[in-house]
């Protein structure tokens, strides 16, 4: 190849790579900055404890919620063992609070069987409207499952809301709900949810 066309390319991958966009970074990686004090048992935010607005640890007492498509059981000192006994289980958790009190959804959760896909999709409603794929959310780095037999924390920032906008920072949310697998047969052990305002 001669050193003229050598040239020419070297020049137009040049400017290839400067029409490229320059996408901004996000403003937080919540999946890193994020994290589980088993010792001191609260959530972190940047290593520092997170302000809580609201909270359930199911390690401790079977808290109040609702099931569709699936059974649980309290596990002590492990949490709720939800298990899916039709397609789409979920757990709805209700509430009364304004949606821009407590911008992050947290979840600490171990999937313990699976028998098909991941959804992990975040539902809410208010006055205004009930659970709407036209309103919900997916947690930080979706398009990794939890793995099974190791808890996780999902995160769900709901002043970035996947569909809906600023809904959930304009409204009082009256209830959560939290998609599991979406066929049957599946078991996951909830243990803690928090719904934390975000630092400043």
């Amino acid at each position: 190849m001669s050193k003229s066309i050598v040239a020419v390319l070297l020049a137009a991958l040049a400017l290839t790579a400067c029409d490229k966009p320059n996408y901004p970074e996000p403003l937080h990686d919540w999946a890193v900055l994020v994290s589980w004090d088993e010792a001191g048992g609260q959530f972190l935010i940047k290593g520092r404890p997170s302000e809580v607005v609201q909270a359930w640890d199911f390690t401790r007492n079977p808290a109040d919620v609702d099931l569709a498509n699936a059974t649980s059981r309290f596990v002590a000192g492990q949490g709720l063992l939800v298990s899916g006994v039709a397609p789409d289980p979920s757990v709805r958790i209700p509430l009364n609070l304004r949606g821009s009190d407590a911008s992050l959804v947290v979840v600490r959760l171990t999937r313990v069987k699976a028998t098909g896909d991941w959804d992990g999709a975040l539902y809410y409603a208010t006055a205004r409207h009930g659970e709407s794929p036209k309103f919900m959310n997916f947690p930080v780095h979706a398009d990794t499952p939890p793995p099974i037999g190791a808890p996780v924390v999902l995160i769900y920032d709901m002043d970035e809301l996947s569909v809906g906008g600023d809904d959930w920072m304009k409204s009082t949310i009256e209830r959560i709900r939290l998609d599991l697998d979406i066929e049957a047969g599946g078991e996951v052990i909830i243990h803690q949810v928090a719904l934390v305002r975000e630092p400043m």
